[in-house]
């Protein structure tokens, strides 16, 4: 992903917490010289000072040809909005988008065994709704296993992140909290970002 330098974060901690607020992504591949992709939940996990994604999809869902070592991305996207340039001290600017977005890329392992994909299930239920878990254990097994032979799970290690966040810093402080401001009152979360990503910057110079 093509990141100019001012919009670059670096910063693993904020990477990952990114990606568990924006856990639902989309998963992107080659196969048979064509361009898969498709919307999933991901469980991240940090082990051994590697990051890791955990998914499942339906085995019928071309993704199910993914094969070990196979390389994917996965695109990650949080607040974006639009900014007119009447937001600016002066005329000489013109509009622009703000957005957050991560891409990981990563190496592909299948999940096969039972426990495997038992483990990913309780792990969806405690990140989306862990008040699930009850009701799932009085579910008949044969329903179960027969929902567990419909679907494929897998690992990705992740081996790079690009992770873009453009929140006008190549403005003044005024014109990013103008921005901020004005798209705060009309109920874009970018503004709260914004607002947060500055006072967070103005506070680190007191």
């Amino acid at each position: 992903m093509y990141i100019p330098a001012e919009f670059l974060n670096t910063n693993q901690e904020e990477a990952v917490a990114f990606m568990q607020q924006h856990s639902f992504a989309i998963l992107s591949t080659i196969l048979d010289q064509e361009i898969q992709a498709s919307h999933l939940p991901f469980v991240i996990k940090i082990a051994d000072e590697k990051t890791f994604l955990y998914t499942h999809f339906a085995k019928v869902n071309p993704l199910a040809q993914l094969q070990n070592g196979a390389n994917c991305t996965i695109l990650f996207s949080g607040p974006h909005a639009y900014i007119s340039p009447s937001l600016y001290s002066h005329a000489r600017n013109v509009p622009t988008w703000n957005y957050q977005a991560l891409h990981a890329k990563g190496i592909v392992t299948r999940l096969e065994t039972a426990d495997e994909m038992e483990s990913l299930m309780q792990d969806l239920f405690a990140q989306y709704e862990p008040a699930y878990k009850a009701p799932y254990s009085t579910l008949d097994q044969s329903y179960k296993d027969g929902l567990m032979r419909a679907i494929l799970a897998i690992k990705i290690e992740i081996i790079q992140i690009d992770f873009a966040e453009k929140l006008s810093q190549n403005k003044t402080d005024a014109e990013q909290r103008k921005i901020g401001e004005t798209l705060s009152a009309a109920g874009n979360s970018m503004g709260e970002v914004i607002l947060g990503k500055l006072d967070k910057k103005l506070s680190a110079h007191l």
